[in-house]
């Protein structure tokens, strides 16, 4: 069991939430989910890290991509962990790509999109994750930080978390792919 902790999360709801602690299984689904804002203390066994802890983005990729490991590194360093892809793929596990059918049009993004304050960046994160999984039909359990979930965990670090404005700066830690 791996537990981990940061300055705030993505609750399943779409807003911040500050101080949890997140405990994962070795196969990274998420076990426990615990918020426990201004009354949080170091504990032992407690990985902490500054930032904002959310689910991996998922990816859209099209068919007529060229879906390989260079593809994967460079998305990886922006956050996305999971894959919806609409052809096949030998490169990452079930558990990291669903094949879909969706003839929608939506983008392939690389970086998270600028935002400016804290309800930007919710939407943004939303976006990217559940609000992605609901729209690409992906029945995998991704997108939400939440038990029974394996959605990969990632800590959005360079946010100013007092105005919460989007920085050049901002990078992703994987902690759980």
């Amino acid at each position: 069991m791996s537990r981990f902790a940061s300055h705030f999360y993505l609750r399943e709801d779409g807003r911040l939430g500050s101080f949890p602690v997140v405990e994962c299984d070795d196969d990274g689904t998420i076990a426990t989910v615990t918020e426990f804002g201004s009354t949080f203390t170091e504990s032992a066994g407690v990985s902490f890290f500054g930032g904002i802890m959310i689910p991996g983005f998922i990816a859209y990729i099209k068919h007529d991509t060229t879906f390989d490991a260079g593809l994967v590194r460079r998305l990886n360093i922006n956050g996305f962990l999971r894959f919806a892809y609409g052809g096949s793929s030998d490169i990452l596990s079930d558990d990291v790509v669903q094949s879909v059918d969706y003839d929608g049009d939506a983008p392939m993004e690389s970086v998270i999109p600028r935002f400016s304050g804290k309800s930007e960046l919710e939407r943004c994160l939303m976006e990217l994750t559940s609000l992605r999984v609901a729209g690409l039909n992906i029945v995998r359990p991704w997108g939400v930080l939440k038990p029974g979930y394996r959605p990969g965990i990632i800590v959005m670090e360079g946010v100013n978390l007092r105005t919460f404005e989007w920085s050049p700066s901002i990078r992703f830690r994987i902690l759980v792919r």
